[in-house]
């Protein structure tokens, strides 16, 4: 098989940005050298080396010529502003031109894959005029569409119909694209996580950093502490969970730009005992805090798929998430989890929660169904594998 030269280009990156279409490129990335092949990350600077070689791939960071305070918009440092984001997003693609065009006439890249639509869907899409490169954009879901204005749906039309093959990374998210924008051709790859760290047996029954006991029911979240996942209204409802399940603790991984809010709401309530936000962990910190984990809740309405949810289906766990009546939901009712219908409701948080602390049956019945459904459909492996695919096909249409 011929070894390939990819650019992946995405707007943030680690250590800055730490979401799951971070750890989405940096997974595929690493694991594309790993199987010899020569990728480069194209990526926004603040404050840190202009190259860098990490894992094997080598990262480049380019300049936004932009004030320092609104570039910050970019990475959401302070509370979002849609309308600022997207100029951050237009000078990103401005500036990031030189520096793709220089590393490409040096490295001869075959393919170029962007991770959001915009901005380096249209960077990639000058590329692939003017130099004949294919272009590849997975769409991952929030940041590059739920949350875009559809006053730019003529835009993100533009650039999907004219890369040579668009990703989304589910079902569901295929088709909110279409219902959206039109009939598009669209390619479902689903995001992998690595499986072998959960698969060891046996549970974490105390966790003396976090005070859990062994007979604690724990209920763990995670991801960006952003206003889209709805955790105020979480902690809103601990009150009452605990007056059902007093022995109820609640770990909240991530950092974000709503966690100062957060903290102080917890405070307010007197639930800092109950509640415990530790911020990003290391990865084998995640892995234990999951496997001891009782259940997962999530209640974000706008996800492409969450790494979060999948890494708990791995784990083991049953999940609680939001429905939208769709059949391509990410969890089957009392089949892989339960399903929560807006209007978010604190009772209906509660009553769920409560379903499951009474129902150890069903949550064990559960539990098994997500670890086979983690190994057969969200393998790390098998996304790997797929991309692959996909850039031999868009080589063989050049």
């Amino acid at each position: 098989m011929e070894k390939l030269r990819i650019c992946h280009m995405i707007p943030g990156f680690f250590p800055i940005a730490k979401g799951g279409a971070e750890t989405f490129a940096l997974n595929l990335c690493k694991n594309l050298v790993i199987k010899g092949h020569k990728v480069q990350i194209i990526t926004r600077n603040l404050d840190l080396q202009r190259e860098e070689n990490l894992q094997g791939i080598k990262i480049w960071r380019f300049t936004n010529i932009l004030p320092y305070k609104i570039k910050f918009y970019g990475f959401g440092r302070f509370v979002k502003s849609k309308y600022l984001r997207i100029l951050v997003a237009f000078f990103d693609f401005l500036c990031t031109i030189p520096t793709l065009w220089r590393l490409h006439r040096k490295n001869q890249f075959h393919v170029i894959h962007t991770s959001f639509i915009l901005p380096f869907g249209l960077s990639g899409l000058i590329m692939k005029k003017f130099l004949r490169i294919p272009l590849v954009i997975t769409v991952h879901g929030p940041a590059d569409f739920y949350e875009v204005p559809r006053l730019f749906n003529p835009i993100l039309r533009f650039i999907l119909k004219r890369a040579d093959t668009v990703v989304a990374v589910s079902l569901k998210l295929k088709e909110d694209l279409i219902n959206r924008l039109g009939n598009l051709q669209l390619k479902v790859i689903r995001n992998g996580i690595p499986l072998r760290p959960y698969e060891s047996t046996g549970k974490s029954v105390q966790l003396d950093k976090y005070k859990i006991a062994t007979d604690d029911f724990m209920i763990l979240t995670a991801g960006r502490l952003v206003r889209r996942k709805n955790l105020d209204i979480l902690i809103r409802a601990v009150p009452a969970i605990l007056e059902k399940i007093s022995n109820c603790k609640i770990i909240v991984l991530g950092s974000g730009i709503e966690k100062n809010k957060l903290q102080m709401l917890i405070n307010r309530l007197n639930l800092s005992t109950s509640i415990i936000m530790p911020g990003w962990v290391s990865e084998e910190e995640k892995v234990r805090l999951f496997k001891r984990a009782d259940i997962f809740i999530q209640l974000s309405q706008l996800e492409g798929l969450s790494l979060a949810l999948l890494e708990s289906k791995a784990a083991g766990i049953p999940a609680i998430v939001i429905g939208s009546g769709s059949p391509f939901d990410p969890v089957s009712h009392e089949e892989t989890g339960l399903l929560i219908y807006p209007p978010i409701l604190l009772e209906k948080i509660v009553h769920n929660i409560e379903y499951f602390y009474q129902n150890v049956v069903l949550r064990r019945k559960i539990g098994e169904n997500v670890k086979k459904e983690a190994k057969n459909l969200f393998s790390l492996q098998k996304m790997v594998e797929n991309y692959i695919k996909i850039y031999q096909k868009v080589l063989k249409k050049k």
